[in-house]
């Protein structure tokens, strides 16, 4: 067996063939330890990249509060919860990521968060204004500033029109409305022209239905995210047309009936014409539905407008404010409504032309015998 040795050794003399592949080994190794260290420091910088754009440590916009503000409202208490969840993430992710950073004016940031909320979903009622006069357009009326009541009047012989701007809700235009079709309770027929009838309140359709129909009939359910009532809201009255009943989770529904009123009137049995173009909105297209299903009156002029969602206007600051849609009709039958595809008329004709062809049609009508 050998012997050991312990202890120091006799150094190990190292030829220059050996040593190079030595040196090129540790250069090597510390080129791939700075590598690996800057890809970790990238890394690093990649996450803290994300933070910013998830806490919104971006460039801020002047509206970054009343965007937030209307994310959190429609998140909450748009009709479609799930809709209302897609528009909130887009409008955080393009405000975290400087999109609306560069925008002052209210105007601009208006037209440019519609068309961003428009893009997810499409919906005929949402859509942000300026508040303030400052910002408004002369050229472009509100449409708060259209009258409910255009024209009222005897339009021919035994021929009563009465044309909308607004489907009236106020005390004022009802009792017009009331004095124009007892005024004209001789008529054989009625023309209602919605042509330029952009939305307004319930009030109105019962106050004119209640001439034109001999029975009670249900005719609409309107659901309402229970997140945007107040307790006011849940609490007051309704009216005899409208009733509550069993709703889906998180919504409130109401039955809308149109009740015939005590008037002992002839226009129960008269020929009614509803004019349309494409510019009848909302209330007005309510009006059309109801008029069209029940058969109750003859629909002449171009498909309707196509918004359906209700709502009202909510500030988001001093600057902007949201047509927010809480609300939706729906037929009794079908669940369905007019979202998007506006109401077909029964005669198809451009809406300049609706008037004339449907004077045409109510003098061949009023020329048969026993009119």
């Amino acid at each position: 067996m050998a012997k050991l040795r312990i202890g120091p050794t006799r150094p190990q003399r190292i030829s220059p063939g050996r040593l190079l592949p030595q040196i090129w080994e540790r250069r090597i190794v510390r080129t791939i330890r700075f590598v690996a260290a800057m890809l970790v420091l990238a890394a690093i910088l990649q996450a803290n990249s994300a933070v910013e754009l998830r806490t919104g440590a971006t460039s801020a916009s002047p509206f970054a509060s009343a965007i937030e503000s209307l994310a959190e409202k429609l998140e909450t208490e748009y009709i479609f919860p799930n809709v209302g969840a897609e528009y909130a993430r887009t409008l955080r992710h393009k405000l975290a990521s400087g999109t609306y950073a560069s925008i002052g004016d209210p105007a601009e940031i208006s037209r440019i968060l519609t068309a961003d909320l428009q893009a997810v979903a499409p919906d005929g009622h949402l859509r942000l204004k300026p508040t303030g006069l400052q910002h408004a357009n002369p050229a472009s009326p509100s449409v708060g500033e259209s009258p409910p009541i255009r024209e009222a009047k005897w339009i021919a012989p035994g021929i009563a029109y009465i044309s909308f701007g607004i489907v009236p809700d106020d005390p004022k235009t009802i009792a017009e409305i009331n004095a124009f079709m007892r005024a004209h309770a001789s008529a054989r027929t009625l023309i209602i022209d919605a042509r330029q009838d952009h939305g307004g309140g319930i009030e109105g359709v019962d106050a004119l239905f209640g001439y034109l129909y001999s029975a009670r009939q249900v005719v609409g359910y309107m659901d309402e995210n229970k997140a945007a009532l107040t307790k006011d809201d849940l609490d007051s009255p309704n009216p005899p047309t409208i009733r509550q009943v069993p709703a889906a989770k998180g919504l409130v529904r109401y039955e809308h009936s149109i009740i015939p009123n005590d008037d002992d009137t002839s226009l129960r049995k008269i020929r009614v014409f509803y004019l349309t173009s494409g510019q009848t909105a909302s209330a007005g297209e309510y009006m059309a539905s109801i008029l069209k299903k029940t058969g109750r009156a003859t629909l002449v002029g171009e498909r309707t407008k196509g918004d359906n969602h209700f709502g009202f206007f909510v500030p988001l600051g001093e600057d902007l404010s949201v047509f927010l849609p809480w609300g939706r009709i729906s037929d009794p039958a079908s669940g369905e409504d007019w979202e998007g595809k506006g109401i077909m008329p029964d005669v198809v004709v451009p809406a300049d032309t609706a008037l004339a062809e449907a004077m045409r049609k109510a003098n061949a009508v009023n020329q048969l015998p026993g009119r």
